[in-house]
């Protein structure tokens, strides 16, 4: 059995996405089941794939034109945050009637978030900041999608902001373009994309320097297991996603309560390191 497995991007991951373990330590299906670089696109591309795995955005894109894919299994669902630095002005979203936009020489970003204690504090003195706020995302993905809908809540629409692509970083040191080294080097003023670029983030500039929004009401990633009609259909291989599936709920199991040993797994699996898989392990639902 073959199964393609990322978030949305070549170079993206996620530190809690039980992907590995399931295939090495509960699955017992007839077939050998071999995890590849990939994601739900591939089921439509190339029919030697069983299943994907990939944010539920990415299965509505390949859904419109592929009406025979299938999403079987939620993996994991996942509240994004946007880390923004303090003295780029950012210090809350306002609400709509403040009638400020992130191009406000006062900028101010407000909404009803909650910063969990010594984390997500927001810095009360950030120093206004004239001009168009650079805000990193990845156009096309589900981080696309969180970004508009956060700064939607306070009316600020996507041209009153210049975004910024870059790549992802899994572990330090993070490499000159991505996006934790873009924020450290004042070079964009806030990104959100998933874990554990956030938590990279927040670490390169200093927990003092930065402020963090999340709002899982808005848009949280359904991070999901995809297949098709004719997979389903195919009695062998039904059975063969049947047993992949159940090994899935064991390892649900485990993740819930979650040991050194554990982190010490997924950091080896994805390539990050132990303490930051422990530190962004709560984001994961």
């Amino acid at each position: 059995m073959r199964k393609p497995s990322r978030s949305q991007h070549p170079s993206s991951g996620s530190s809690t996405r039980p992907s590995p373990t399931p295939s090495k330590n509960f699955y017992n299906g007839s077939s050998t089941a071999t995890l590849f670089s990939g994601g739900v696109a591939n089921l439509a591309s190339d029919s030697s794939f069983d299943l994907a795995a990939n944010a539920e955005t990415q299965g509505l894109k390949q859904y419109g034109n592929h009406k025979n894919i299938r999403l079987i299994y939620i993996i994991t669902e996942v509240s994004y945050r946007l880390v923004a630095r303090a003295d780029a002005g950012i210090a809350q979203l306002s609400d709509r009637t403040a009638a400020l936009s992130i191009s406000s020489p006062h900028l101010s970003f407000s909404h009803n978030h909650s910063f969990p204690p010594d984390r997500q504090k927001p810095t009360p003195n950030a120093v206004p900041v004239r001009g168009k706020k650079k805000i990193g995302t990845i156009s096309g993905t589900s981080a696309a999608v969180f970004i508009q809908r956060l700064l939607a809540t306070a009316g600020i629409s996507p041209d009153a902001y210049t975004t910024v692509s870059a790549n992802v970083c899994m572990a330090t040191p993070c490499a000159a373009n991505t996006f934790p080294s873009l924020l450290a080097a004042n070079i964009i003023d806030a990104f959100g994309v998933w874990e554990p670029s956030v938590e990279l983030g927040i670490r390169a500039v200093g927990q003092d320097g930065v402020v963090v929004f999340q709002n899982g009401s808005l848009y949280r990633e359904v991070y999901s297991l995809y297949t098709t009609t004719e997979k389903l259909a195919d009695a062998q291989k039904r059975a063969d996603i049947v047993a992949f599936v159940r090994a899935l709920n064991q390892t649900r199991d485990v993740f819930t309560n979650p040991t050194p040993a554990l982190y010490s797994f997924v950091a080896d699996a994805i390539g990050m390191d132990e303490e930051v898989v422990k530190a962004v392990w709560s984001e994961h639902k």
